[in-house]
């Protein structure tokens, strides 16, 4: 079966292709509602979210350099959360990640750097941005990221 049959991706991908945000209470934190529908996806199985990469590579490559060529920050947001678990949404969401850390948004910069590394995309395994991550979580008050980041790179010299 291919991942476009089952009932609860579509629902979820119709989800992030609807504009906006909402915010959604889990135990004592908010979190975006779009978040928590990418974590669900990653949680896919590994055939599913492979067959659903390959479907959506052509499609998220064009829409991201469409982001590019527009220039918009929220373009590029939109191929972050609709093509996230494809290279050109890794790359749309490293985007964003690092245009809200120039700008000093740190919290929202987090957020971006946290979901990469959550989904152990290509751009998460470089020093320098696991730096960055650790400036960002620092500065947005997750102390506890910030110094496991670092702990770890001094280990892994």
């Amino acid at each position: 079966m291919a991942y476009g049959d089952n009932l609860a991706v579509r629902g979820i991908e119709r989800l992030l292709n609807q504009p906006g945000d909402s915010m959604l209470r889990i135990k004592s934190r908010w979190t975006p509602l779009k978040a928590e529908a990418r974590l669900l996806l990653r949680q896919l199985p590994a055939d599913v979210l492979q067959n659903r990469r390959q479907e959506r590579t052509t499609a998220g490559q064009q829409a991201l350099a469409n982001a590019i060529r527009l220039g918009r920050p929220h373009d590029l947001a939109h191929v972050a959360e609709v093509y996230f678990q494809t290279p050109a949404g890794f790359e749309a969401a490293d985007r964003l990640a690092a245009l809200h850390f120039d700008r000093g948004e740190y919290v929202l910069a987090a957020r971006w750097y946290g979901e990469l590394l959550a989904a152990d995309a290509p751009h998460s395994k470089a020093t320098g941005w696991k730096l960055r991550l650790a400036y960002a979580a620092r500065e947005s008050g997750d102390r506890e990221l910030a110094d496991r980041l670092v702990e770890g790179l001094g280990s892994a010299t």
